[in-house]
């Protein structure tokens, strides 16, 4: 192996829609499945859900299909759920049952050493107050996960699903929620999971498939206003935001012309949660400027398609 190829994919909640909707141009294009294309496959909440099933195999239509199929159960909230938790406020906004029964109807029994390419997903340990890499590639088989309860740890969105608890095959147990409290875009953990593969930065391609930023501000006379309720969901934003503005340029600033992120900039912002028929179309009009547009050449030679 010449090069090391890495597939980066930050979280986004139903947003993920988008990144398989571009994901799957590219296998269409390439003739060939994303896991065969890469040599690492790195996600994040719903990029790692996304990027488990390309590393199974799955077409990523077929994973554009789990976010039509399935957005709507996850991100169902009932009359009494919304007024029992304050619409988030004193308790997570969705009952995670729904999430729960999607990804085991996707992954079944399917182990995280059955990955096809490398897999990697995040997630942080709240007990244990560390940030989680869970690797498919790990050399001691006995501490391998179920690919339900790996990707229901990394999409644990704080204010959104309550925690998961990640037991390993040898009775490991940890509390985890959404890796994207330190790792929304994953793209310098990959980074340095390939330098540690002995991999060094001239032989480090790297694309990263966004799931659309919404750079809406914050105004300093609204926000003078907030208290813990109001800064609630506009912190998380923030910080997911911008951990993810940091490893682009890190990563830029290391790769240079062998990193590229396709993140398309919302004009008609699309909501974490929001499965609306017109969130839906939104996400295609947004994917497609992004298959059209004059990056995707670059993103097919990243990956080795001429």
């Amino acid at each position: 192996m010449t090069t090391m190829r890495n597939l980066v994919l930050p979280g986004g909640g139903i947003r993920g829609y988008l990144q398989a909707l571009v994901l799957a141009e590219i296998e269409a294009r390439a003739g060939r499945p994303i896991h065969k294309l890469v040599d690492l496959i790195i996600g994040t909440s719903t990029g790692g859900i996304l990027g488990a099933g390309l590393a199974l195999g799955k077409p990523a239509s077929e994973m554009a299909a789990f976010y039509r199929d399935h957005g709507p159960k996850i991100f169902r909230q009932s009359r009494a759920r919304r007024w029992s938790s304050l619409f988030g406020l004193v308790d997570e906004a969705y009952d995670a049952s729904g999430l729960e029964t999607a990804l085991a109807e996707v992954f079944g029994d399917a182990a995280l050493s059955q990955a096809k390419t490398r897999l990697c997903l995040t997630a942080y340990d709240i007990e244990g107050r560390k940030p989680l890499l869970f690797k498919s590639w790990r050399p001691n088989p006995r501490e391998d996960h179920l690919l339900t309860a790996v990707t229901r740890a990394t999409a644990a969105a704080p204010t959104y699903f309550e925690p998961a608890l990640v037991k390993s095959s040898t009775g490991l147990m940890r509390a985890c929620v959404d890796g994207g409290v330190w790792a929304n875009n994953p793209a310098m953990a990959g980074l340095v999971e390939s330098l540690k593969l002995d991999f060094t930065p001239r032989r480090i391609r790297m694309l990263t498939v966004g799931a659309g930023c919404d750079e809406r501000p914050y105004f300093l006379s609204d926000a003078r206003g907030w208290g813990l309720a109001g800064w609630a969901r506009p912190l998380l934003d923030i910080l997911f935001a911008g951990q993810s503005d940091a490893a682009d340029y890190q990563c830029g600033e290391i790769l240079g012309s062998n990193y590229l992120s396709l993140q398309p900039m919302f004009g008609d912002p699309v909501a974490l949660d929001d499965v609306s028929a017109k969130a839906f179309s939104t996400l295609e009009f947004y994917a497609g400027r992004v298959i059209d547009s004059s990056d995707m050449p670059r993103a097919l030679s990243l990956l080795g398609v001429a």
